[in-house]
């Protein structure tokens, strides 16, 4: 029935009939080269999403790191992760995210604590130098005078000693103190002094009992208890912090995994859906092309 149909075509359309199918194959090439180059400027796009989010972690992390060092301050940390959570691909990486920076401000809430104790610290050691350094430097002057060493009281010179004592110690309290965050030698080493500073100052209590400097080892008594106090908390909140820096990298490192992950998945499924499109357009090809040389040997 085909060959009576082709028979009563003129010569003309006869000629004409397989050059038509070009034009469709034409319309395909050109779909072709538009689509493919959507998807090449798609996944070219994405890629540059995903560089710009891989980035971005590194700073995040970057500033992580220069923070818990004292490079950086709080609010440059936290404008960095607001940064992260936008270019986020996944709600749930948005939460683990947003976890980790509330780890991260608790951490820092720690610092201010430590902030506040610190400075509590350092003025009550200091007061107490001040203190014993103002009645070292009263007795040293009556000793120096000619007229008025004689006047000086075996107890008085006594107290010069404790006064010493007391100085050296708070000196080496300071130092102590401040070794705390990094050093933990200093952390196992700073309680059993308070302990051995806070039952000396008992002793001279007793021993001071009666007499006009009774005063002096009872004052030292409860600044020395309020250091041994503070000391405690600066400890505890340390602790705290460095569990929670730890949580911070673990949570860190398991998100930047996650993110890997999407982003391969995603790209992987891309590269599938042009790989999809690629392959019908070369099945279409070879239909169209196959009729064309069909109606050719037909005609």
């Amino acid at each position: 029935m085909l060959s009576r149909i082709l028979e009563k075509l003129s010569m003309r359309t006869k000629i004409l009939l397989p050059s038509s199918f070009y034009l469709p194959l034409l319309v395909t090439v050109l779909i072709m080269l538009y689509s493919s180059n959507s998807m090449i400027a798609e996944l070219r796009d994405k890629r540059a999403e995903y560089d710009k989010l891989g980035e971005n972690i590194r700073d995040t992390e970057l500033c992580i790191n220069k923070y818990f060092s004292g490079d950086t301050v709080y609010f440059e940390v936290s404008k960095s992760f607001d940064a992260l959570l936008t270019l986020l691909p996944d709600d749930t990486l948005r939460e683990s995210f947003s976890s980790t920076s509330y780890a991260l401000d608790q951490y820092d809430q720690y610092n201010i604590k430590n902030d506040e104790i610190e400075k509590e610290f350092f003025s009550l050691t200091t007061a107490s130098i001040e203190t014993s350094q103002g009645y070292i430097e009263l007795a040293s002057k009556k000793l120096a005078d000619d007229n008025e060493r004689y006047e000086v009281t075996t107890l008085e010179r006594l107290v010069i000693i404790g006064a010493s004592i007391n100085t050296a110690s708070n000196y080496e309290l300071q130092v102590k103190f401040v070794r705390l965050k990094k050093d933990s030698e200093a952390r196992d080493a700073i309680m059993p002094f308070l302990d051995i500073l806070v039952e000396n100052t008992r002793k001279d209590m007793e021993r001071m009992k009666g007499t006009p400097f009774a005063n002096l080892p009872a004052e030292n008594l409860k600044v020395n208890n309020r250091i041994k106090e503070l000391t405690e908390l600066y400890l505890a909140n340390i602790t705290e912090q460095e569990k929670l820096r730890d949580t911070l990298f673990v949570n860190m490192a398991k998100g930047m995994l996650a993110i890997e992950e999407i982003i391969a998945a995603r790209m992987d499924a891309l590269f599938t859906k042009v790989q999809e499109y690629f392959t019908t357009l070369v099945a279409v090809l070879a239909v169209i092309s196959i009729l064309g040389v069909v109606m050719a040997l037909l005609v």
